[in-house]
């Protein structure tokens, strides 16, 4: 435990991707959060914009009511470290302000919990367990599972590139979406000065024709961002 601190997060990207699928359509996204840590407890709330398609609410085939476009989410975690391992686990609860209540609730919580430690060459490495009981529009539990590798590259001045990968798996019963799937990204994010980075990430999954769809798209793409901590 030690002093209390708080900080600031912005970002911009050409389009919001988790777990390889897009959150906004395709479309680019403006997020922030603030943030407190007293050094094993952690809080937060961070937003974005976002674009989950919409419904058709009267029957004349027409979509007329968006079901969300802001994600307000809360987070409450502790973590800490033994021999050169970090331990961490967090609890989130997503929100959808505004959000249509056409198809049921929306909101849902989750947990996460992640070890992460330097493993080879300076190789940092990362496992990372979420878990929630009931996904949005009451669709039943998801378990997701990811592993991540990031390798520190040679400073350049005050830049420092770090270069990362991540492979995982959505155990997802409920079929909401899409069934149980594969997701993976490689790419390199830039820092400068330990403020402002630049990321350019490649993102694809194994789900099956999913191009060209409205919303939820999941095909292979390139997605690049500009974000700054204070």
């Amino acid at each position: 435990a030690g002093e209390w601190s708080m900080s600031a997060k912005v970002a911009l990207s050409t389009e919001w991707v988790s777990q390889g699928i897009s959150q906004t359509a395709e479309d680019p996204a403006i997020q922030g959060g603030l943030f407190v840590s007293n050094g094993w407890l952690t809080a937060g709330i961070y937003g974005s914009n976002l674009d989950f398609g919409g419904v058709d609410s009267n029957g004349d085939g027409v979509a007329d009511v968006s079901i969300a476009d802001v994600e307000i989410d809360y987070s409450l975690g502790a973590r800490t470290s033994w021999k050169g391992t970090e331990f961490d686990f967090t609890y989130f609860y997503y929100s959808y302000p505004g959000s249509s209540d056409v198809m049921g609730d929306i909101d849902m919580w989750e947990i996460r919990g992640t070890v992460a430690s330097e493993t080879f060459w300076g190789t940092e490495s990362r496992l990372a367990v979420f878990y929630t009981p009931e996904y949005s529009f009451k669709a039943g539990r998801n378990w997701t599972y990811e592993a991540t590798l990031a390798k520190p590259l040679p400073a350049l001045g005050p830049f420092s590139p770090t270069l990362s990968g991540l492979i995982g798996y959505n155990d997802n019963k409920t079929g909401l979406i899409y069934p149980d799937f594969w997701f993976w990204n490689t790419g390199l994010t830039l820092g400068y000065r330990e403020r402002f980075a630049v990321d350019i990430r490649y993102w694809d999954t194994d789900i099956p024709d999913c191009g060209g769809r409205r919303v939820f798209q999941c095909d292979e793409r390139v997605v690049a961002g500009l974000s700054a901590e204070f």
